[in-house]
């Protein structure tokens, strides 16, 4: 769990070609990971996380007074051990983003393979 008021990334695009920047903005993530391991060569890992945003006091732009957003991460994969060193991983994301400016909200799917090495 993470709280922070960030004095940088105040800025948000509240329109189709609108910037808006706020005095200040506040962070609350709260998140989890796990993994499992199946067998001497497999891990399957997961986890989510809950970010909420919220800008305050609009300093320029014609954007809301005040902002409030949040984004929900899903994340789900496997690992795979060629040999001590090397291992291919690959995962499927989901993301979804909700906001009181509509042109900020989304939904994101994400699959990646790659290989990891340790040494």
């Amino acid at each position: 769990m993470r709280y922070g008021i960030e004095g940088n990334n105040r800025s948000v695009s509240t329109g189709l070609f609108e910037i808006s920047r706020y005095d200040e903005r506040k962070t609350f993530r709260l998140g989890a990971q796990g993994s499992y391991v199946l067998s001497p060569k497999v891990t399957l890992f997961g986890g989510g996380a809950w970010v909420h945003y919220k800008y305050d006091e609009l300093v320029a732009g014609t954007g809301p007074s005040d902002l409030a957003e949040w984004v929900i991460n899903l994340n789900i994969g496997a690992s795979y051990e060629i040999n001590p060193n090397l291992y291919v991983t690959t995962s499927y994301n989901f993301d979804k983003g909700d906001s009181d400016s509509i042109t900020r909200e989304f939904d994101r799917h994400r699959v990646q393979v790659g290989m990891q090495a340790t040494f």
